[in-house]
């Protein structure tokens, strides 16, 4: 488009101003043919507005899959060194299409409903009650990794049956994976994504011949006897979903609750609401996904035919990447999208995706952030940020959720 320069996500400004970017592109030219994410292609098709963005997510023409020559070929020529990331990311949930992805959805949802969500809020609210009976009253900390990395930890350490203490090596893991699915593609980042898929694949590929022996009461046993008829999931496909449940349910569970409590602190009226309120603290939750999600834009999917949206051709094989960071700051779905509102209607909010690749684990991420910042806000309703001591954010276009937050007990 004449005027508007090409949006590129290795732009600095995109990590330092990404609600600025996106305002800008989806005023001027919401269906944008931007640079490549990735080497070796012309471009692609970066998508802005909530109704484009709702469209493409539950639009089955556009699929995650490259052909198989092409994923065996992109594989191939990678470095040696990030293959294995490549193969892992490749297999996980969230980058198959239907067929394949019915099946494995279907097989995990049917190891999920063995154990309800509601099973895990006595331990979730048990474990939050700790951490902040730890916190110190008036010193600095981080509520990053003094309590929310910590609580997060100890649940998904919980549901996978993997033992407490390892809740800090696992942390590291996944933040490295997930810093392979930046859309910048680095080669230092890559790299040790794939040193941390090794990591991964080493200590689950043991806990699953662990419950081969003898099975336990948690999802990972729960996923080895899933079946739909005779169908059940492989030995990679068991790797690769079990990956997928610790990088969707810790880390961005971790930035979602510092996320909350910021716009919290940050808006001392509506946290007098919830103080005197706990119930409206689902709303600060819902609203903080909406305003400040941990997730800022969807895996990349390319469409198998033409398809027209808005006022763009996209031609078959073209990639395309929605940002429901910007969706959610829609001003034609959210009136004054920017403020932080509990009054707000957020049900139109993609901040978990749309359609048939929705997060699985939505729920329990809902009942860990709700349950760790009313426990927080009951034991420590003077909380404050330090002046002086900012945010500090993951570097990571799609995942640039907080990774430090200094906090302390309200001085007097």
């Amino acid at each position: 488009m004449p005027g508007i320069a090409r949006f590129d996500p290795h732009q600095e400004r995109v990590l330092r101003e990404p609600y600025a970017v996106y305002e800008h592109y989806r005023r001027h030219d919401p269906v944008h043919w931007g640079e490549p994410y990735a080497p070796g292609a012309d471009g692609c098709w970066y998508l802005f507005r909530h109704d484009h963005v709702v469209e493409f997510l539950r639009d089955r023409r556009f699929r995650r899959k490259w052909s198989p020559e092409r994923t065996e070929e992109r594989i191939r020529v990678a470095p040696p060194e990030q293959r294995p990331y490549l193969e892992v990311l490749d297999r996980l949930l969230l980058s198959t299409d239907p067929p394949a992805h019915r099946r494995l959805r279907t097989l995990v949802s049917k190891a999920f409903a063995q154990r309800a969500v509601e099973e895990y809020r006595p331990m979730v609210h048990r474990t939050a009650e700790e951490l902040v009976g730890a916190l110190p009253r008036t010193a600095e900390f981080d509520l990053v990794e003094s309590f929310a990395a910590p609580l997060s930890g100890a649940v998904i350490c919980a549901v996978l049956g993997a033992p407490a203490e390892l809740g800090p090596d696992l942390r590291e893991w996944i933040t490295r994976f997930s810093d392979g699915l930046d859309l910048r593609k680095r080669t230092d980042t890559m790299t040790a994504a794939a040193g941390a898929t090794a990591e991964l694949l080493g200590y689950f590929g043991e806990q699953l011949a662990q419950r081969r022996r003898a099975p336990r009461d948690d999802l990972v046993s729960a996923l080895l006897t899933a079946r739909d008829q005779d169908d059940r999931l492989s030995e990679d496909e068991l790797l690769a979903m079990v990956i997928q449940l610790v990088f969707a349910g810790h880390e961005t569970t971790v930035q979602q609750i510092g996320a909350t409590v910021l716009n919290l602190v940050e808006h001392r009226d509506e946290l007098a609401r919830v103080l005197s309120d706990p119930g409206l603290i689902a709303n600060a939750v819902a609203e903080s996904l909406r305003r400040t999600g941990s997730v800022h834009s969807a895996a990349a999917r390319k469409p198998v035919e033409d398809v027209r949206i808005g006022d763009k051709l996209i031609r078959a094989g073209e990639p395309v990447i929605a940002f429901v960071a910007s969706a959610n700051r829609d001003p034609e779905v959210f009136g004054d999208p920017d403020r932080f509102d509990l009054d707000r209607d957020t049900s139109a909010s993609v901040a978990f995706g749309a359609g048939i690749h929705y997060c699985l684990g939505a729920p329990l991420a809902r009942l860990s952030t709700e349950t760790a910042v009313g426990a927080l806000l009951r034991r420590m309703p003077g909380l404050e940020t330090v002046p002086g001591s900012p945010p500090r954010y993951r570097s990571n276009t799609v995942l640039p959720g907080i990774a430090a937050l200094p906090m302390r007990g309200r001085q007097a």
